[in-house]
């Protein structure tokens, strides 16, 4: 499993992992590689995008967004690496505080990880 930035090359490769109801996630991952504050990264296996996340981060406080693990490779520890990724950078930064939004599926990796609960959120 090798993680690593993204770039403008995969913006297209994002489509297989476009999660079913999500706004497209191509201008999410535009946006973030236009902004210095954050820092989209991807997960690759066998030369295949198979995950995706991203941090954006502020002086005191950082988000978790867009974790995204491709259906053919959930389970297998991917999204618990990029999150664990994010937050290492984001330690290094000496962010003290990060939120993220926990989707249904998401949310066993986040509490694994240390997050917990502090609001509900509705869409």
């Amino acid at each position: 499993m090798l993680i690593e930035n993204i770039n403008l090359f995969d913006i297209d490769n994002l489509i297989p992992l476009q999660p079913e109801g999500w706004s497209d996630i191509r201008n999410e991952f535009r946006f973030y590689l236009e902004n210095s504050f954050c820092k989209p990264v991807k997960v690759c296996m066998d030369k295949q995008l198979v995950g995706l996340g991203c941090s954006i981060s502020f002086e005191k406080s950082a988000w978790i967004a867009h974790i995204i693990v491709h259906n053919n490779f959930r389970n297998k520890g991917i999204g618990t690496a990029v999150v664990q990724f994010l937050l290492d950078g984001l330690k290094k930064q000496k962010i003290p505080s990060v939120l993220l939004i926990a989707t249904e599926i998401g949310e066993p990796v986040y509490k694994k990880l240390g997050f917990r609960d502090v609001c509900e959120y509705v869409f």
